[in-house]
């Protein structure tokens, strides 16, 4: 995104350590790894119980007029969702 913003304004590139130094000099952000799924936690989710939470959602967003683009992938621990590794 950064390389897009800098041709669009006939700039150059962005280093390779930009990304890192710009999360230091960021407060706001900081950087976490994902973590495999466990196995057997997936062995006992309930799809009845997950789809009743996403209609809710969808419910949520209704009342309230959220858009999916005010709607961000990560859950409460900061982990992609549907981002699942073996």
């Amino acid at each position: 995104m950064a390389n897009k913003l800098l041709t669009a304004r006939s700039a150059g590139q962005v280093g390779k350590q930009w990304p890192s130094n710009f999360v230091k000099c960021t407060e706001s952000l900081t950087t976490r790894f994902n973590q495999p799924y466990n196995q057997q936690r997936a062995l006992c989710e309930d799809p009845r119980v997950i789809g009743a939470w996403f209609e809710r959602v969808q419910h949520m967003q209704a009342i309230y007029g959220i858009l999916d683009e005010d709607t961000y992938n990560f859950n409460e621990a900061g982990f992609m969702i549907g981002k699942i590794l073996s």
